[in-house]
């Protein structure tokens, strides 16, 4: 299991090389460490998409969806490794503060569409289920330097991690209507879309449904300019990605407008 180590040495050249004359090594304590130093953080930085997250649940007018969603941003641990784990270690947001822009992003996408389909779509329960469908992954994923999947993560997965803390969350509220407990625990579970993508259900709900499909979309944009911005300027075509199962196209993908994109939503 990876871990974080703290090195004490003298760094000196010899003969034009850098030397380092380590004189020890222990495991750093947590407050030693600056995740942010050693890995890429978010376009634009944690703060500003901390302040976006926020904004979009001023949104969510259903009390006993807001009382659920404020559970999870009063607890300190859990808002604190929010804002500096990754969505992936590799397919899409795969930096510091990753998850957070996936959730808001999600989170942004489900305000559109769910007023774009007010009868089907259950505007509240929509952004509830955009806030916590990844929430697992601050347990699934270590967020230190090392990077890496927890055994936590290795042996329960992002989705049952979810379930448990929402429904140990929603325990803890008094007369929480059990049926919308259902309805956001299945969005939870299903928003994967599929059995042989991990999720143990299909989506069954409209907002289980959209979920899924506004997730994901996320997480392919954000895979599609992480994955072409290494390329050569006048590239045209991308090697082949395992992940989308194709090439890609690059005859108008500029590597600057990765964070512009990013920052609009």
């Amino acid at each position: 299991m990876p871990i974080d180590i703290h090195v004490r040495g003298m760094a000196k050249m010899h003969n034009g090389n850098l030397i380092l004359a380590i004189e020890r090594v222990r495991p750093a304590e947590g407050d030693e460490i600056d995740v942010k130093d050693f890995v890429d953080t978010v376009p634009g930085g944690i703060d500003l998409w901390m302040e976006r997250l926020l904004g979009h649940v001023e949104f969510i007018e259903d009390r006993n969806c807001l009382a659920l969603v404020r559970a999870f941003l009063a607890d300190q641990l859990i808002i604190d490794k929010l804002k500096i784990s990754p969505a992936g270690l590799s397919i899409h947001h795969n930096y510091a503060g990753g998850l957070l822009e996936h959730t808001t992003n999600t989170m942004s996408h489900a305000l559109y569409i769910s007023g774009k389909y007010p009868a089907l779509l259950d505007k509240d329960l929509l952004l509830t289920g955009s806030f916590l469908h990844d929430m697992g992954k601050i347990k699934e994923i270590s967020s230190g330097a090392a990077g890496g999947y927890t055994t936590e993560g290795k042996l329960l997965g992002h989705i049952s991690l979810g379930f448990a803390m929402a429904e140990e969350k929603i325990d803890l509220i008094k007369e929480f209507p059990i049926d919308l407990g259902l309805l956001i625990k299945h969005m939870i579970l299903s928003h994967h879309g599929s059995l042989e993508f991990g999720s143990p259900v299909r989506p069954k709900t409209p907002e289980a449904l959209a979920l899924h499909f506004i997730e994901n979309t996320d997480a392919k944009m954000n895979h599609f300019y992480c994955f072409l911005r290494d390329f050569p300027q006048d590239a045209v075509w991308s090697n082949f990605d395992k992940s989308l199962d194709t090439e890609l196209c690059m005859l108008r993908f500029r590597k600057e407008t990765k964070e512009l994109l990013s920052l609009e939503v």
